[in-house]
């Protein structure tokens, strides 16, 4: 089997990872209002790509106070060099469960370099037997896997891309996590009767139950 695996919000907290940035900058006269503006003026600032660069974030944030933009940047890497910390608290020993009985992938929708960044910067790295980074673009994704597409199982908290690796992946397995912090939420998705699982421990029952090669799969 193959587990392709989101990152955002199924296994990284990423709402913790802005507050703890925010939190972090507050020192230079950095209030939520201020950070949310400022981040959304960094991510935009190439159209079309959600692309956050911390030294792009820095010299903003600079402008729009009294802060020096090296000391904002060294503290915004600071925060994204402990990433493990905003892993949700059961990311880490399902992978370790996970990559004894199949290749886990981790397939990540967003600017690559972003996404690059923060999964280089925690754990999962080692765990991933490949990582894949993508743009904001997936009609036209193209997984290259030599196990079929029968033996593949997505995991992924975003309704739009499960609709959209359903419909481009039929033949696969489609579940999908929905964390509290988690905000993308849509009806749509409960007609289609997807899987749904709050943790992970959860998730790896159910996969212990329903996998194809469940004789593979031992209770833990």
């Amino acid at each position: 089997m193959i587990y392709i695996i989101d990152f955002d919000h199924t296994l990284c907290n990423t709402t913790a990872l802005k507050e703890a940035l925010q939190e972090g900058v507050s020192k230079f006269g950095v209030d939520e209002q201020i950070f949310a503006a400022t981040y959304n003026r960094t991510v935009e600032t190439i159209p079309d790509e959600y692309d956050y660069d911390t030294s792009r974030h820095a010299e903003i944030i600079s402008k729009e106070t009294s802060g020096d933009p090296k000391e904002i940047k060294n503290k915004l890497d600071s925060i994204i060099g402990r990433m493990d910390e905003f892993l949700f608290k059961d990311s880490l020993s399902f992978l370790n469960w996970l990559k004894d009985y199949g290749k886990i992938v981790i397939l990540t929708w967003g600017n690559p370099k972003w996404q690059q960044t923060k999964i280089e910067n925690s754990s999962i790295k080692k765990l991933a037997d490949q990582c894949l980074y993508t743009g904001k673009e997936k009609s036209t994704l193209q997984l290259g896997f030599p196990e079929p597409e029968e033996e593949w199982v997505f995991v992924n908290d975003n309704p739009k891309e499960i609709k959209q690796t359903m419909k481009l992946f039929p033949k696969s397995t489609h579940l999908r996590m929905k964390r509290p912090e988690g905000k993308k939420f849509d009806p749509e998705i409960d007609q289609l009767n997807v899987p749904t699982f709050t943790e992970l421990a959860v998730l790896k029952k159910y996969l212990q139950k329903n996998n194809k090669k469940n004789a593979t799969i031992r209770v833990t």
